[in-house]
């Protein structure tokens, strides 16, 4: 009978090798589970900070459309879940203040919230009962009223001496 290098030769005395193998199966069930815990919490907080950053970014573009003269809550909505279905968050509650945006309005804070148990990709560990709220708020622009010059008189730039080049 010829030897082979590659099998191993026949004994009946296997207790290191079997001792071995019990402990790599115990090293694996002790670490298995903060191996998992380590990978679905990277996940956990990967969607918790693309939320946020998605919340911010809804926030700002609704007072963006709330600035803008002739704006409604309708249309402050309708840009903030736009900017929300491009990040797959649904359930949100987007309000405006004031609710009514009339002349006299100079501010608008658009105020986007979610929450975080309808919009894991896991089971929520670490954000379980969290609601992310983003705020933003913009000044008003004002149209112009007919009559008024965006451009003031008397001092043109050069000193005032009314003179060119001089």
């Amino acid at each position: 009978m010829t030897n082979n290098p590659f099998r191993r030769p026949a004994s009946t005395d296997h207790t290191s090798n079997d001792r071995r193998c019990g402990a790599a199966t115990v090293e694996f069930v002790l670490t298995l589970p903060i191996a998992f815990l380590l990978f679905f919490g990277a996940i956990e907080m990967t969607r918790l900070n693309s939320v946020r950053n998605t919340a911010d970014n809804a926030a700002y573009e609704g007072a963006r459309r709330a600035i803008l003269p002739g704006a409604n809550k309708d249309s402050v909505d309708k840009e903030a879940l736009s900017i929300l279905d491009a990040g797959s968050i649904r359930h949100a509650t987007i309000t405006m203040e004031p609710a009514t945006i009339d002349s006299s309005t100079e501010r608008v804070t658009v105020t986007v919230a979610v929450n975080m148990n309808r919009n894991s990709w896991v089971a929520p560990v670490y954000s379980k009962d969290l609601t992310i709220r983003q705020s933003c708020t913009l000044s008003r622009e004002q149209a112009l009223s007919t009559g008024t010059s965006a451009v003031s008189s008397g001092n043109n730039g050069n000193g005032g001496n009314g003179r060119r080049g001089g």
